[in-house]
Order: C-alpha cells, then structure tokens, then sequence
C-alpha cells in the first residue's frame, strides 16, 4: 500500500470514528423488561444516559382523582393555589374553579411551588409538562394572558426579579427589569404561541439560567405537541444592577394562567371560561423520559410525560403514564439526558417487551 493511499484510508477511519462517537453519545436504548400498561413499572436498559439525582421528579400530578401531587412526586402538597379545585371533568383534571376576577382586573389560576428549584453556581435548569385545554382563545396581541412564571426568592410582585414569564400574547418571554423583553419568538404577536384553539395540548416549558448574574446565558424554549414554537437565548436572569437575585430559590407555577381582563379581548371575556390540566410535572433537569407514537422523536405530536423513579447511566425504571395516548402498546419510547440530547430513533413498547437492534447497528 502506498503512502498517499495510507493517509487516505487513516483519513477515512478517523472520520468514521467520530461519526460514531457522536451517535454514541446521545442516549441509546437496547432493551426493557415489563409490560406497557398504563401505571406498570418498566426497566430501560442502554447507554449514555447521563446522571438524574434525585430520579424522581421534583413535583408530579397527575390530576386523576386529587388536585394534590402523586405519583413518583417528590413534592406531596403546593405551597399554593389560586382559583384550582380537582374536578371529574375528562376523567379527572385539575380545573379553573372561577371566571371571575377578584378586583374585576386581573384573574389567576395557578398551582405554584415554592422549594431550592436549581443549583446555586452553575447554569440552573427548570422543565414543566403539562397536558391543557381551555374553553376560550387569546390570539390576539390585545389579551394580555401569560402561562409560564417563575419568581425569584425576594418576593413577588413590584420589583421582584427575576420575574420571568412567558407571554402568549406577545409571542416573547419577559424578564422584567432585567430586560424588557427576553427576546420576540416571532415578531410583535406570535400566533404560534398563542392559545387559539380549545383542544387538549401537550406543552413543554424549558428555561436555563446563566452561570452568573450578568452573564446573559439564558435560554428559554416552548413546544407545544412537540413542535418548537418559542426559542430565545442570550438574556440575563439576573444582575447586580438591579439587585435581583439568582435563581437559587423560587416561586414555580406548574400550572399558571394569568389573564389581565382589564385589556381588550376578542371575543370578549366571558365569567364561564375555564382552564383544565392533567399530568402536570416539574423537574430541576432536562432529563426525561418520555413516549410517543411516531418511531422518530422529531415527528411525535403526542409526547407523554413518564415518571422515573431509578436512574442511571444505563439503566432507568419508571412508571409507566398513559396520558391521552389510547394505549402504550406500539407506542415508541425515548430518553433525554440532562443536555436535552435523544435517541432521534424510538425503541418500540411490544406487549413481550425484548430487546431491538439500536439504530446506529445493522444485521448481516
């Protein structure tokens, strides 16, 4: 062999080695054992799972037959709530109690937790799922609504910061004081963003805050059904300048809609709108399990939370959640490790469970 066909081939090889390196490094399941029934224990067996400590979630409720947090939850009870009541509505829900405005003004619904959210040094994570319908629309830059909202620990309200939210009427996520705006999604008004019909969704809050105050290492995402319809980066979450606070401690609305009444609405707001949710959870990490039924994650309309109750870097138990799915039988299965990396290709829920070959393999 020549020496010019030498460095070509050594070329060739190392080109192919950090192929799969990469696809070795994102999150690869081989194999589980247990049945795909609506609250069963399953075991995932793979690789590159990274590390989730606790692996339980922070807070989980399902809303089936209590509005308190169930399941696999950490948290047993909300610090509080506001105009939420448990109702047999769709088979349980948590459930908007009132259309009605306390000051005629502003009306809140929401199940907020108060606990040590994210690390004290480092960038800092957050993670809300829930399943939400609602019998009204705000898709107009008119209605003044929000559905995601964390506080920081010296207070609410008034100059409290950081006071981050993500606004649908805006189309923006807002860190106020700290920014007017966190950065548009799409324009002035983003209709992707917006609530603007009255079906069940599945929606998915992301938030990353940056290393230190001033840093402007924040970052925000929102899906909804699985589609990426918000993504901002680059803003503060704190500074010194305005005394706020880093995000060590928190006020977290799992479940948060706040709409100023006092703004115009089209159609105009009625006393008997209502807000309903389900499998509402909430995690300091971006590590996740979840299922769906499209066999690649970049095509999944219907991502379903689960509830983990073991991790490791090869192997996860969790119990198994439904959620709307009619069943999780053929249904594909897919974890996320804490830098929200996945195995782009599902690992299949048979009824005899069994092993698959990984995508990244092949058979001769």
């Amino acid at each position: 062999m020549s020496l010019l066909r030498f460095k070509h081939v050594t070329g060739l090889f190392i080109s192919l080695v950090s192929a799969c390196s990469l696809t070795l490094a994102q999150p690869r399941i081989d194999s589980v054992s247990g049945s795909p029934a609506d609250g069963a224990t399953l075991t995932i067996a793979g690789a590159n799972f990274g590390a989730k400590s606790p692996a339980a979630p922070k807070v989980y409720a399902s809303c089936r037959t209590s509005l308190n947090p169930d399941g696999p939850s950490i948290a047993r009870a909300w610090n509080s709530v506001e105009n939420m009541a448990w109702s047999s509505d769709n088979g349980g829900t948590c459930k908007a109690s009132t259309g009605v405005a306390p000051d005629g003004n502003s009306l809140a619904w929401g199940l907020e937790l108060t606990d040590t959210w994210v690390a004290t040094t480092g960038s800092s994570f957050v993670y809300t799922y829930r399943r939400q319908m609602a019998n009204f629309t705000a898709s107009q830059s008119s209605q003044n609504q929000k559905d995601f909202r964390i506080w920081a620990d010296n207070g609410r309200g008034g100059n409290a910061t950081p006071d981050a939210g993500a606004h649908n009427y805006e189309g923006a996520f807002i860190v106020e004081l700290e920014q007017t705006v966190g950065g548009y999604c799409t324009g002035d008004f983003n209709p992707n963003m917006a609530l603007s019909d009255t079906n069940w969704h599945a929606e998915e809050y992301f938030l990353r805050g940056g290393s230190a105050c001033g840093s402007g290492g924040g970052q925000f995402n929102f899906r909804r059904d699985g589609a990426l319809k918000c993504s901002v980066s680059g803003f503060n979450t704190c500074s010194s300048a305005t005394g706020s606070k880093p995000l060590t401690r928190n006020y977290v609305y799992l479940m948060e809609n706040e709409n100023m009444l006092a703004d115009p609405w089209n159609p105009a707001w009625s006393n008997n709108n209502r807000v309903w949710a389900k499998d509402i959870y909430g995690d300091m990490t971006w590590a996740r399990v979840m299922v769906c039924s499209a066999s690649t994650y970049a095509a999944c309309t219907d991502p379903t939370i689960q509830l983990p109750t073991a991790w490791g870097s090869g192997s996860i138990t969790v119990t198994l959640n439904q959620g709307a799915l009619t069943s999780l039988t053929n249904k594909y299965l897919y974890v996320f490790d804490s830098s929200n990396n996945v195995n782009p290709s599902g690992f299949q829920l048979t009824s005899t469970g069994g092993v698959q070959i990984p995508a990244h393999l092949t058979v001769q």
